[in-house]
């Protein structure tokens, strides 16, 4: 079943033309992993709502682990960020 934003629930198999999967590749970049991270806190869905509910221990843990990970992963070379990140891109196409 998929529940469109604004629109009836819809059997995607009976109704898909078409379905596509790709690996897909973004490179984040900012002037530095702590302007990444307040960014990602304050704009990005996934990291809003885990930041959100974590208390201030939470937080800390949470900013130490990011941070670490975009160290590890940073390949700019220097004092800013530039670091990939791998996503799926989906594409159902409907008849």
């Amino acid at each position: 079943m998929f529940l469109a934003p604004d629109g009836p629930e819809i059997e995607i198999a009976e109704t898909a033309a078409k379905f596509s999967f790709e690996r897909r590749v973004h490179i984040f970049r900012a002037l530095a992993p702590e302007q990444w991270f307040a960014f990602m806190c304050k704009f990005f869905g996934p990291t809003m709502v885990a930041w959100e509910a974590l208390d201030e221990s939470g937080r800390e843990a949470f900013s130490k682990d990011l941070l670490a990970n975009a160290a590890e992963f940073n390949q700019s070379g220097d004092e800013t960020l530039m670091a990939p990140g791998e996503y799926l891109e989906s594409v159902i196409t409907l008849r």
